[in-house]
């Protein structure tokens, strides 16, 4: 079988997670990814809150974000592990890094660096804030991105202090990754020349608030947390249901699914009452009408709730928290358990699109440490054993 990427080579020197994941999906589309790593300064990611076993090779997170890569130990701090970099990423098609702006041209690895030694490669540069502009060296991760970018603004209960939003800057930039780079390869299939991806994480991140930024833009009135409601639509949010900490969601966008759910509430008369009869009454009123779902709701079982108003063409689901998605039916496919050397069996995200005609997908976890150093020196560069010796010498591979 044939995959989308399977003639693409990619060297993947991104850390942790932002840069990582952009070679995870694109291994994911069938390239041959080659994730570089040193003994000096493991990934942090090895080593994180999720590794019990605290050995580098313990980390689910590490080999779900690195799954069908082959993993290389070369020390970039050495005259011969910047060479055989370069030499690698002369045969590559693809190089991946989020390291701070200058790090990669230090290491006479940046994208004028490499064009010369192969014109045709493209190289993607994920930071925090981009290569250029005042920002453009402040040190950054997923949540200092949101932060900067406006999400976390919004993130909160109304008329309370912000909450924010974590680290969803990192995934979401990797997305947009990934994307650049499957366009620069497209443009270098047609031409045969690379290019240079800048890629600045907070500003994807802006792109994910479009509608608040247009709402300040035209009502100059800076958008405030909401919790779960919306600005033009109610109802539209969770209610309490029986049980532990269950909830169901529910969200109506239109009159006729207003009226589906006054009638499931046995509440007919509220189709028809001025206070609710439009989408603008309904805001105004908002807080009773969660009032009088609450009341509904409470003593009702979460997936009755949501399967009763699904049936009336009301948008409704049960909230999930992460232990019900590895046991809801529906969310089976979500995950695929492979072997892992150390940790036994280990569940993965699956690949979370299809395509009909070349499917994507992957049939190994991640990579223990340097597991890839045999494959790419002696297979792919065909070093001498003295250079190989030196490189092992150095604490260059393993």
């Amino acid at each position: 079988m044939r995959y989308p990427l399977d003639d693409i080579r990619v060297l993947d020197m991104g850390w942790v997670v932002a840069g990582p994941q952009v070679g995870k999906l694109l291994a994911d589309a069938g390239a041959q990814v080659i994730k570089v790593e040193t003994y000096k300064r493991v990934d942090a990611l090895r080593m994180g809150p999720d590794n019990l076993i605290r050995d580098v090779e313990g980390s689910p997170a590490f080999a779900n974000i690195n799954r069908g890569k082959r993993s290389i130990t070369v020390d970039l701090t050495t005259p011969l592990g910047e060479k055989v970099l370069r030499e690698l990423a002369a045969i590559s098609d693809v190089v991946i890094s989020n390291f701070a702006p200058g790090v990669m041209a230090k290491h006479g690895l940046d994208y004028p660096s490499l064009s010369r030694l192969n014109p045709s490669i493209v190289v993607l540069a994920l930071s925090g804030t981009g290569q250029q502009g005042p920002l453009h060296d402040v040190a950054a991760y997923g949540p200092t991105v949101t932060a900067l970018g406006g999400m976390d603004a919004l993130v909160g209960y109304p008329g309370e202090r912000v909450l924010g939003l974590g680290a969803f800057g990192d995934a979401n930039a990797a997305v947009y990754g990934s994307y650049g780079v499957l366009s620069a390869i497209y443009h270098m299939k047609q031409t045969g020349r690379g290019q240079f991806v800048d890629l600045s994480e907070w500003e994807t991140a802006i792109s994910t608030i479009g509608e608040e930024v247009m709402a300040y833009t035209i009502t100059g009135r800076v958008p405030q947390p909401q919790g779960n409601e919306h600005p033009l639509k109610a109802p539209h949010n969770v209610y309490r249901c029986n049980g532990e900490d269950a909830w169901v969601a529910i969200t109506v966008s239109d009159d006729a699914e207003w009226g589906a759910l006054c009638s499931a509430l046995g509440r007919t008369e509220m189709a028809a009452d001025p206070r609710y009869a439009s989408a603008y009454a309904r805001l105004k009123h908002k807080k009773e009408i969660d009032a009088v779902i609450t009341e509904w709701t409470k003593p009702q079982d979460a997936h009755g709730v949501a399967a009763g108003l699904q049936r009336r063409g009301v948008a409704a689901v049960p909230w999930l928290d992460i232990g019900d998605r590895f046991t809801d039916p529906h969310f089976q496919r979500m995950f695929q358990a492979l072997p892992h050397p150390r940790l036994g069996t280990v569940r993965h995200t699956a690949v979370s699109w299809d395509l009909s005609r070349t499917p994507a997908g992957f049939a190994v976890t991640g990579p223990t440490t340097g597991e890839g150093n045999n494959f790419a020196f002696k297979e792919l560069l065909c070093l001498r054993d003295g250079d190989y010796a030196s490189l092992t010498q150095q604490k260059s591979t393993a």
